[in-house]
């Protein structure tokens, strides 16, 4: 039976249609299948963001309320831990550096200015 060249034409042209489709559909499917995951990991790095700000929010809130509302004899203790110093101890030598500071001001000012040689 004698082959149509005109039908051997057509089938060689669709063909190489198809064959040519193929890489970019193929193209077309990976970078929507990339487009897809890289949508995702947005989606999550964003979700993770928003959870880890949540996390650091509620800290500082217990943070700030502990500052609020901590006892005075807690308070004292934290800040000898911190120190190493008693707060006796502080406000004692507070005590002490400001008596010196008024006994030198009040020796200056019982003491006679030198008026002349003579």
């Amino acid at each position: 039976m004698p082959v149509n060249e005109q039908a051997v034409d057509s089938l060689t042209i669709d063909n190489v249609k198809t064959v040519a489709a193929a890489g970019a559909e193929a193209q077309a499917t990976m970078s929507k299948g990339i487009a897809t995951a890289v949508n995702i990991l947005v989606n999550d790095a964003v979700a993770s963001s928003s959870r880890r700000n949540n996390i650091a929010d509620g800290a500082m809130a217990a943070a700030l309320k502990d500052m609020v509302t901590v006892d005075p004899q807690e308070a004292i203790s934290i800040a000898k831990t911190m120190t190493g110093n008693d707060l006796a101890q502080q406000l004692a030598q507070l005590l002490t550096a400001i008596n010196s500071g008024q006994q030198s001001t009040k020796s200056a000012q019982t003491t006679l200015p030198e008026t002349g040689q003579g």
